[in-house]
């Protein structure tokens, strides 16, 4: 019994009286208040910043108090070691010693690149060899091909302080080109224009390259006729521009490219014949310019994407 009252202190608790474990508070007790934190937790306060004016009237009052250090600053609330700084810097430096530090190197102090000169020299070889080459690429090119990590800060330091300057050479910058305005159109009502165009592709089992020759509607993009074939020859084009004719009747105009199906350089083809014999007016596009059958060339994109 004595033995646990040694260890345990005969509390519930645990623990003797100097033991700072505590319980559960007693039910109806008022909560317990928080001890002010050490260090740089939140239960410290911040220390409280004084300007040069009142660092150097504090000097003032405790050079006349004679009191000691330790005294002075705990009347006045102040750690010894602050009080002991503010005076070494005014003994040293006078009323300018009592202005806050300011963090970095001060401006005109001869800061440059600290690289050493093996690197500075890398960089400089670098902008002369490639005088194109920008601050980051300059840093990427000898992190690949030397070795050196050189940061574009580094290497506008670098380049700042060689004398005489790097010529920096821009290359010349090239001229947009102007983009033509789409010229588009569409026929007013169906059967007014039809276009025609010739595509081929291999069926990849058979390995046969075979053709599709379609006729399309300009205002509706239907398709009014087409036919399939293992050669493009005039008469199967005339073939399946007479099938369509025979299911929708005849166009106004039939707008073609300059194939040796539908056009011939010298005299008339056997196509433009056939047209002419039916009373329809045939519309040739420029040569190099697919634009003009943009919707039979659509077409071919849907069909070449399905297959």
């Amino acid at each position: 019994m004595q033995e646990g009252k040694r260890k345990g202190g005969g509390e519930p608790g645990g623990g003797g009286p100097g033991c700072r474990r505590r319980g559960p508070p007693e039910p109806g007790s008022p909560p317990r208040a928080k001890r002010p934190g050490k260090g740089r937790g939140p239960g410290r306060p911040r220390g409280r910043v004084y300007p040069p004016e009142e660092r150097r009237r504090l000097l003032e009052v405790y050079a006349k108090s004679g009191m000691t250090i330790e005294a002075f600053c705990a009347t006045v609330g102040l750690a010894p070691t602050t009080l002991s700084t503010w005076k070494a810097r005014y003994a040293a430096k006078g009323p300018r010693g009592l202005e806050p530090l300011r963090l970095g190197r001060p401006k005109g102090s001869g800061a440059g690149s600290r690289l050493p000169a093996a690197v500075k020299a890398a960089v400089e070889e670098t902008k002369r060899r490639f005088p194109i080459f920008g601050l980051r690429r300059i840093g990427d090119w000898l992190a690949r091909f030397r070795g050196i990590a050189v940061s574009p800060g580094s290497v506008k330091k670098v380049l700042e302080e060689v004398r005489p300057p790097v010529p920096v050479t821009v290359p010349p910058r090239k001229k947009p080109r102007r983009h033509k305005v789409v010229r588009r159109f569409e026929r007013a009502r169906p059967g007014a224009l039809w276009q025609t165009d010739i595509t081929s592709f291999v069926l990849a089992r058979h390995h046969v390259r075979v053709y599709l020759v379609a006729f399309l509607d300009d205002h509706s993009r239907y398709v009014v006729s087409w036919a399939l074939g293992t050669t493009a020859k005039k008469d199967w084009v005339a073939g399946c521009l007479l099938d369509g004719i025979q299911k929708y009747g005849k166009p106004a105009e039939v707008l073609s490219d300059q194939g040796p199906q539908y056009y011939s350089w010298r005299g008339r083809s056997a196509f433009q014949k056939l047209l002419a014999k039916e009373g329809i007016r045939h519309v040739v596009a420029r040569s190099h310019h697919p634009q003009t059958l943009g919707k039979v060339e659509r077409l071919w994109k849907s069909v070449g994407e399905e297959l």
